[in-house]
């Protein structure tokens, strides 16, 4: 196996190897800067005055002397000189800036070369391309000259020009302002129109919105409104306008039909566009004009440092503040302010910057805003868009303060057989150095450790800490900043170093335990430690231990027979020595009472334990929310020996069985306990009792007829049933309550009794059930515990009555009436019936007449009350009953007999017709 080495410089070549190490570096970085010098200084000329400046966006663009045939590619800003050509590539767009104010703006692929002339006049030849003069602001104008056409640019004027490489002409637009061609002939905002190199003009489709090469600046949020207008349109069937998103029109964004109109606006989001506007007849295209847009979206700057009401502190040299901001799109530079008002008003600095950040040094303590507004030089916009109002705070601070010490706490313990362990303290927000003493002198003198430190805390490492001696340490910390401020040392703690953890903490009971106050003195406070000191057992009333109810010397690990009044305490284990004192954390403890005795509900001696035959009795007292069982005894008047003892019934009720019990005065005692728990020992109530009268009911009982028994249907009615029962005791009212199941006529009857017996009424046939409700001379309940039931069968139906009819005839006219004003119904009798029901249906078959006929002799009846019935068709019928004496029950039906009667009229006695119904018949 290859064996590793390792290269090492010898040590008399090192300092040469490092020496040659650095000259070639700065070899490198001069060779670096005389370059980038000699570069760029070609960018300007010797000895001549620039006559514009030149800003471009997306790529660069190039520049060529007059005198040279070598191109340059330029930077933001540099100078041009008279006679420069200027040239702009594929996306790269160019803005020539004049001193008088005039702008020269050159889409992609355009080249011009510019002049001056003596008399202070400029001139601009367009070679290729698109080119935008705008001297609407404060330049003077200039000539544009593009192969032999010459076009003058007045002041106040913004023009395009388009010339193709293919082709003499020139195409012009005018947005606003005047021009004019040498052979003087004007052209006014909205004009467009091509011109030859003869100087020839032939009006074109004009589009004075927007210009052939125009960007769009705005800031706000969604898409951006973009109008369009165009004249010269002529008689044109048809006018298209189309957007999209390349040059070849191969992905149309939008298309719109806009014949007939002069103008319309898109609202498109932002990127780079090409429109194009064509006119025509509808089958062949005549003219289009073309061109593309920029739309810039650019919000406003976010603010990001400092954060809103951020605070800066300082001692002695004020702080340097970084101010950083979210870039704008599109701008050039920010103006920057800061004032001490919330309006911005006054500001103390108002500066501009070209980046999204700057750093100030010299603001003092107090509140102040700032704000940051974008520069844009597109469509010279300048300042607009500000940012939000952001605010800081600069304070001054007093003096240092002595550090916060924070671990190890006062009097505890540092293991030295440990690896490490740390001394630790608070952080501050500007120290720069700490300063950290241990030593075995209460004043720090003579320290064991000395160190510094730039964090919060220093570690001792395994080999300190063996070399400490087993005793106690005290400790301290300062601090310094970055101006030389040192603080006082912080508060003097001190540890113990031995060798092993420490263990002293308490056991049982633990925080928030609660003792019923009669177990207090048997239960066993404990505790777990492995220190040699002298431990005590403390109980106080407070947390802080300052009103202390007893404190013992505690031998070994245990301790028993404490004794408290009920109340709040808390315990812990102590020691008391003079260099060493370390307690326990305080644990809360609860010395309780007996809980409240359950309350008694039912049987008291207001509430006698009622009970009936084969029923237990039930006792039941109120639920007891902390506890969690009960026991109730059961005593026989003044004996002491219960003859009831239950433990642990969980519900808060139960059900005895008394049945074997003698009537009499009796007394029932009920104790609530509570399980033993983490957090509680055991726990009882007081004790509630109640004395009660024991009385057994003995209730009614059902004799005849037997349950279930079947009575003939003429026997329940020829001779109805008895209906017997009998009592245990008696009673000072009662009542037999028959309920008929089924059958006809199902209801209930109620009968007051005097007696123990109940003949009934006559009984149709269906199902009965009955039974006996009474109360004893004592208001107590000794009803009947059973329903009897019996059933009265069914019988046939008499037959329907034969020769049902009227009498005489059917038909009733007006000279029948007017002789006899009644109609007579008769029928044959049925045998055994007593009653016969006779109704009168009209033409709905509801009832219009209902009459119950007594008697079985009685077969026909005669019916005068003509008012009830009216001209038309009628029925009859008639049936044999059997009813109850007050004809309210029918006990044996009957099949009904059924016929038909007419009533036709057509006079009244003096020629009139009968109007309204109950007017008399022939009358």
């Amino acid at each position: 196996m290859k064996k590793r080495t390792k290269f090492r410089l010898r040590n008399d070549l090192a300092a040469q190897f490092r020496i040659s190490i650095f000259l070639c570096f700065l070899g490198a970085l001069t060779s670096y800067y005389l370059f980038h010098t000699s570069f760029f200084k070609a960018l300007s000329k010797l000895g001549e005055e620039p006559i514009a400046t030149i800003t471009f966006k997306y790529k660069t663009a190039e520049r060529k002397f007059l005198e040279r045939v070598v191109w340059d590619r330029l930077r933001q800003n540099s100078p041009v000189y008279n006679g420069d050509t200027i040239h702009t590539a594929e996306l790269s767009e160019a803005t020539v800036w004049f001193t008088d104010g005039t702008a020269l703006e050159l889409a992609e692929n355009t080249m011009a070369q510019i002049f001056l002339h003596s008399d202070g006049t400029l001139l601009a030849d367009l070679g290729e391309g698109t080119a935008t003069v705008d001297s609407s602001e404060s330049g003077n104008g200039l000539t544009l000259t593009a192969a032999n056409v010459q076009l003058n640019v007045k002041k106040g004027t913004k023009i395009s020009a388009t010339k193709s490489d293919s082709s003499e002409d020139i195409s012009l637009t005018v947005q606003k302002g005047q021009a004019s061609l040498s052979n003087g002939k004007d052209f006014l905002p909205g004009d467009s129109f091509a011109v030859d190199s003869s100087g020839q003009t032939k009006e074109l489709l004009s589009v004075t919105k927007p210009l052939p090469v125009e960007k769009f600046l705005y800031h706000s949020d969604g898409m951006c409104p973009v109008d369009f207008e165009w004249k010269n349109a002529g008689n044109s069937s048809s006018v298209q306008l189309k957007i999209a998103s390349d040059k070849n029109f191969s992905n149309v964004v939008q298309s719109h039909d806009v014949t007939n109109l002069s103008n319309v606006s898109l609202n498109l989001p932002k990127g780079l566009y090409y429109w194009s506007l064509s006119s025509g007849d509808g089958k062949k295209q005549t003219e289009s004009r073309q061109g593309k847009f920029q739309i810039i979206q650019s919000l406003k700057p976010s603010l990001i440092v400092p954060a809103q009401e951020y605070t800066y502190t300082y001692r002695k040299v004020p702080p340097s503040v970084r101010f950083i901001w979210s870039e704008s799109e599109a701008s050039t530079a920010y103006n920057f302010a800061v004032s001490k008002n919330p309006d911005m008003s006054n500001p103390v600095i108002n500066q501009r910057s070209s980046s999204s950040s700057l750093i100030i040094s010299t603001l003092q303590e107090g509140t102040y805003y700032y704000q940051v507004t974008p520069y844009y030089v597109l469509n010279r916009q300048g300042l607009s868009n500000p940012s939000d109002i952001g605010s800081f705070k600069i304070e001054r601070l007093s003096e240092m303060t002595a550090p916060l010490l924070l671990s190890p706490g006062d009097k505890e313990f540092l293991d030295k057989t440990k690896k490490s362990a740390n001394l630790s303290w608070k952080m501050e927000d500007e120290p720069v150095t700490y300063r950290v003493l241990v030593s075995s002198r209460a004043d720090l003198s003579s320290p064991v450790i000395s160190k510094e430190t730039n964090e919060n805390f220093i570690s001792l490492s395994s080999s300190e800490l063996k070399s400490l001696k087993d005793g106690e340490y005290f400790w301290a910390v300062s601090q310094s900043d970055s101006e030389g401020n040192v603080s006082e040392f912080s508060k003097i703690r001190s540890f113990y170093a031995i060798n092993g953890e420490i263990e002293q903490r308490s056991v049982f009971p633990p925080d928030g335990y609660e003792i019923w106050s009669p177990l207090l003195s048997d239960m066993r406070f404990t505790w777990k430690t492995n220190l040699s000191f002298t431990h005590y057992i403390q109980v106080a009333r407070d947390k802080d231990f300052n009103d202390i109810v007893f404190d013992s010397e505690a031998s070994g690990q245990a301790f028993s027979g404490l004794r408290l009044p009920e109340g709040q305490y808390y315990w812990r284990l102590t020691t008391k020595d003079d260099n060493f004192k370390r307690a326990t954390a305080g644990k809360k403890l609860f010395v309780v009472p007996e809980f409240l005795p359950p309350k008694i509900s039912y049987p008291t001696l207001a509430k006698k334990a009622v009970v009936r035959p084969s029923e237990a009795c039930n006792f039941a007292w109120d639920k007891e929310e902390e506890a969690d069982y009960y026991r109730v005894k059961i005593y026989k008047n003044e004996s002491n020996k219960p003859f009831y003892d239950e433990n642990f019934i969980s519900d808060n009720n139960i059900d005895l069985n008394v049945e074997n019990l003698e009537e009499g005065s009796y007394r029932w005692e009920i104790q609530a306990y509570s399980y033993e728990t983490e957090t509680s020992s055991r726990r009882s109530s007081l004790l509630s009792d109640s004395r009660f009268i024991l009385r057994k009911i003995r209730p009614a009982t059902l004799s005849s007829p037997e349950n279930g028994a079947k009575i003939d249907g003429w026997e329940a009615i020829e001779n109805p049933p008895l209906l017997k029962w009998a009592s245990g005791e008696s009673y000072s009212s009662a009542q037999i309550v028959l309920v008929k199941k089924s059958g006809p006529e199902a209801g209930e009857k109620v009968f007051n009794q005097t007696g123990h017996s109940q003949k009934l009424p006559p009984l149709s046939s269906g199902t009965y059930e009955w039974t006996v409700k009474a109360l004893s001379y004592d208001d107590l309940d000794i009803s009947s515990m059973e329903k009897f039931t019996f059933t009265v069968e069914e019988l046939p139906p008499f037959p329907a009555p034969e020769d049902a009819e009227t009498d005489g005839t059917d038909l009733f006219n007006a000279s029948y009436l007017k002789k006899k004003p009644y109609i007579l119904f008769k029928w044959k009798s049925v045998p055994r019936c007593e009653d016969y029901i006779l109704e009168i249906l009209g033409k709905k078959n509801e009832v219009l007449f209902r009459q119950i006929i007594s008697g079985n002799e009685n077969t026909s009846f005669k019916f005068e009350d003509l008012k009830k019935l009216d001209k038309g068709n009628f029925t009859w019928r008639v049936k044999a009953v059997l009813m109850t004496e007050d004809k309210k029950e029918i006990l044996i039906d009957g099949n009904t007999s059924e016929n038909k009667f007419t009533i036709d009229y057509t006079l009244k006695a003096n020629g009139g017709k009968r109007k309204n119904r109950g007017a008399l018949y022939a009358q």
